[in-house]
C-alpha cells in the first residue's frame, strides 16, 4: 500500500503544478507588450538587412503564435488542465509498473546478503524451532533488524508462528513458497525451507512426504549432512533399515565426528539383528558426545538383545543419570528387569514411566505382560485395554490379553484374541507375532 499511496501523490502534485502553470500561462499571454518589450528595443539594435527575417519580424511572429494559444487557453482551460492531469496519471502509471514484484525485491535482498547473516540463516529451519524456539526467534529478529533483509524477516517470522500455532499444513505452505523463490538464487536458503518441509511432514508421521522433501533438500545442497540423517530417521520408521543405514553412512562421510548419525546407524544394525555392530556405533557415539543419554540407553537394547542384563542395566542407570525425564528408558528398564525375573521392581519403573507420559502406551502393555507372570491376570488385561486407548490396532496387546485370557481359563475369549492379533500382525507385516499367535490359536483349535 506504501507504493500506491505515493503514486497518487504524485498524480496530485503534476496535475496541480500543470493547472497553475497552465493559469500562469494565460494571464501572461494576457499582457505580451510588458513583458516583450525589452526584446523588442534590444533586437532593433541587432537588426540587419537581408532576406530573411530581422529580429523585430520574428519577434512579430512569436507574437502572433502567443495570441493563437493565448485564445486558445481562453477558450480551453478545462482541457488544457484535463490534458496535465493526464499526462500526470501516465507519469504515475509508468512509475507504478516499474515498481518491482515482491519475489523480485526478495530476490534482490537475498543476493546481497552478508556473511554473518547467511550463517544466521542456516539456524534457521522448523527443526531448529521445535527443538530451542526461544533461540530461533532471536535469530530471525536479527535477520529482521537488518535492513537488507527486513522481507525475508517478516516471511521467516511468519511462517515459524504458524509452526508455533501448530498449522503444520499451513507452514509447509510457506516453507515451499520460500523454497520455490529461493532455488537457484540462494540454494542455501532453499535446502533449509525443503528440510523445514521434511521436519514437519515428520512430526505429522507423513514418512513417505518426508523423505521426498529431505529428497529436494538434498539435491538442492548435496553437502548437508543433517538432510541425509534425518532421511535415515524417515527411512528407519518406514523399516527400511538398508537404506537408512547408507544414509548414515552418507551424513557421516559428510561429517565424520556425527555423534546422531552414529547413534542412528546404531540402532538400525541392532533392528537388522547386527548387535554387535550396532554397539560399536552407540560406543562410537559416546566417545564422540558422552553427554548424550541416548546412545547409552540404545546401548542398553543392544546388550538386552544379547541376554546382557546386567550391562543393560548399567547403560540404562547411566541413561538416566544423564536425562531423569528420560521416559523411554524407565519402560527398557522395566523390561530388562522383567527378563531377569525382577517384576515387582519392574512394574515401578513402568509406573515411573507412566507419570511421566500417562499416555504410553508400550508401558501399558509391558506392566501387563509383567502383571501376567505375577498371575494378576485381570488386571493384566485392564492394561492391554488401557493401551489400546492410546494406540491403535495395537497387535501385542491382543495377543498378550489372549495369554491372560487363558490364565483366567476363558477359552473363547482367548481364542478371539489370538485370532484378533492373527489378523493384526499380518497387515502390520509382523511375521513373528503372526507366528506365535498363529501357534496359540492352533493349541486351542486342537483342544
Amino acid at each position: 500500500m506504501r507504493g500506491f499511496s505515493g503514486a497518487w501523490f504524485r498524480i496530485a502534485f503534476s496535475s496541480a503544478f500543470i493547472i497553475v502553470l497552465c493559469a500562469q500561462m494565460n494571464a501572461t499571454l494576457a499582457q505580451p507588450e510588458k513583458v516583450n518589450k525589452p526584446v523588442e528595443q534590444k533586437a532593433t539594435s541587432l537588426s540587419r538587412s537581408g532576406g530573411s527575417l530581422s529580429k523585430v519580424e520574428k519577434q512579430s511572429t512569436w507574437y502572433e503564435v502567443l495570441d493563437y494559444l493565448d485564445s486558445i487557453a481562453g477558450r480551453w482551460p478545462n482541457l488544457i488542465a484535463a490534458l496535465g492531469v493526464l499526462i500526470a496519471l501516465l507519469v504515475a502509471i509508468a512509475s507504478l509498473l516499474r515498481r518491482k514484484a515482491p519475489n523480485e525485491q526478495l530476490t534482490e535482498e537475498i543476493r546481497s546478503y552478508t556473511k554473518e547473516i547467511n550463517e544466521a540463516l542456516l539456524k534457521i529451519n522448523a527443526e531448529s524451532f521445535a527443538k530451542n524456539p526461544t533461540e530461533t526467534k532471536m535469530v530471525v529478529e536479527k535477520v529482521r533488524k537488518n535492513p537488507q533483509f527486513s522481507l525475508l524477516g517478516v516471511v521467516i517470522d511468519e511462517v515459524l508462528s504458524l509452526q508455533e500455532q501448530d498449522k503444520k499444513d499451513e507452514a509447509i505452505e510457506k516453507w515451499l513458497s520460500i523454497a520455490n523463490v529461493m532455488k537457484g538464487i540462494e540454494n542455501t536458503l532453499a535446502a533449509r525451507a525443503w528440510f523445514s518441509i521434511g521436519h514437519l511432514f515428520s512430526e505429522q508421521r507423513k514418512h513417505k512426504d518426508a523423505i521426498k522433501a529431505y529428497n529436494q533438500s538434498i539435491e538442492v545442497n548435496e553437502n548437508d549432512e543433517t538432510a541425509y540423517n534425518n532421511r535415515g530417521v524417515e527411512n528407519y520408521d518406514l523399516k527400511q533399515y538398508d537404506a537408512a543405514i547408507a544414509d548414515y553412512d552418507e551424513a557421516l562421510r559428510l561429517k565424520p565426528d556425527y555423534a546422531e548419525a552414529y547413534n542412528n546407524r546404531g540402532n538400525a544394525n541392532n533392528a537388522l539383528g547386527q548387535h554387535e555392530v550396532a554397539i560399536a556405533d552407540f560406543e562410537k557415539a559416546i566417545s564422540l558426545k558422552p553427554h548424550l543419554s541416548e546412545p547409552y540407553h540404545n546401548r542398553g537394547i543392544a546388550k538386552q538383545d544379547l541376554g546382557q542384563y546386567e550391562a543393560a542395566i548399567i547403560d540404562c542407570d547411566e541413561a538416566l543419570h544423564l536425562n531423569p525425564d528420560y521416559v523411554e528408558v524407565y519402560n527398557t528398564r522395566g523390561n530388562v528387569k522383567s527378563d531377569l525375573g525382577l517384576y515387582e521392581a519392574a512394574i515401578a519403573d513402568f509406573e515411573k514411566a507412566l507419570r511421566l507420559k500417562p499416555d504410553y502406551a508400550e508401558a501399558y502393555n509391558n506392566r501387563g505382560v509383567t502383571k501376567n507372570e505375577l498371575g494378576q491376570y485381570e488386571a493384566a488385561i485392564k492394561d492391554f485395554i488401557e493401551a489400546r486407548r492410546f494406540k491403535e490396532n495395537y497387535a501385542e496387546t491382543y495377543f498378550n490379553c489372549g495369554l491372560a485370557y487363558l490364565g483366567l481359563g476363558d477359552i473363547n475369549a482367548a481364542r478371539r484374541d489370538f485370532e484378533k492379533a492373527c489378523d493384526l500382525a499380518r497387515k502390520a507385516g509382523n511375521e513373528t507375532l503372526l507366528a506365535r499367535a498363529k501357534e496359540e490359536r492352533n493349541k486351542l483349535d486342537k483342544e
